[in-house]
């Protein structure tokens, strides 16, 4: 009697491992994204490679810096590596983050973003926001306040960056992680945070841009 309770204890136990290991490998992973609103290899990797994670993974946490190799100036404004265009991009999608719901919106903003580079007002609408504000935050203290915040995360978290877009998780930057996840996210997430997971041998789905 006492050998099968202490056997129904030890299953009970197991159980209750196994239960805490599955429930941290479906704990969703922060990811951090620096990259620039003109920039080919970000447009390529929010609209083909991280576009096909999400639908896979919704829950994927993504913070979006936007600035990439950009620097301050003497002049109190910024150049950007893709021209005045790109510094006018990053901080237009700044500005329409900084007002957004992490999550769902911001993938799709980001997303139409960098499918529709320079056509702002179209994104912008689309997510629900108003033109007029967001374009008025662009050009006023407040966008170029984010521009230099962004600054900021970009140049401490990242080893420069020498490559946009540099990739980060959980709030740590490693080289060769960026680089493996820059070249197949689905891939890295399901080799290093989701292993077992039905969605890493199967098909894509759950991920619908605009519903």
């Amino acid at each position: 009697m006492r050998w099968q309770l202490g056997s129904s204890c030890l299953v009970i136990l197991c159980n209750m491992v196994f239960d805490i290991i599955a429930q941290a490998q479906e704990a969703p992973v922060h990811l951090t994204l620096y990259y620039e609103a003109l920039c080919p290899d970000s447009r390529y990797f929010v609209t083909r490679t991280l576009r096909r994670a999400l639908e896979s993974f919704p829950d994927l946490n993504i913070q979006y810096v936007a600035f990439g190799k950009a620097s301050s100036n003497g002049y109190g404004g910024f150049d950007c590596q893709h021209g005045p265009d790109e510094c006018r991009g990053n901080i237009v999608q700044s500005c329409a983050l900084a007002r957004l719901e992490p999550g769902k919106p911001q993938h799709d903003f980001v997303y139409c973003a960098m499918l529709y580079p320079r056509q702002y007002e179209r994104c912008v609408s689309k997510s629900g926001l108003s033109w007029v504000d967001v374009d008025a935050c662009s050009q006023s203290p407040e966008g170029s306040e984010y521009h230099r915040h962004s600054e900021v995360l970009t140049k401490e978290n990242t080893d420069g960056p020498t490559f946009v877009p540099s990739i980060a998780f959980n709030n740590v930057f490693e080289k060769s992680e960026s680089s493996a996840a820059f070249n197949d996210l689905q891939f890295f997430l399901c080799n290093n945070y989701y292993p077992g997971n039905s969605k890493c041998g199967s098909g894509f789905d759950g991920y619908v841009f605009g519903k």
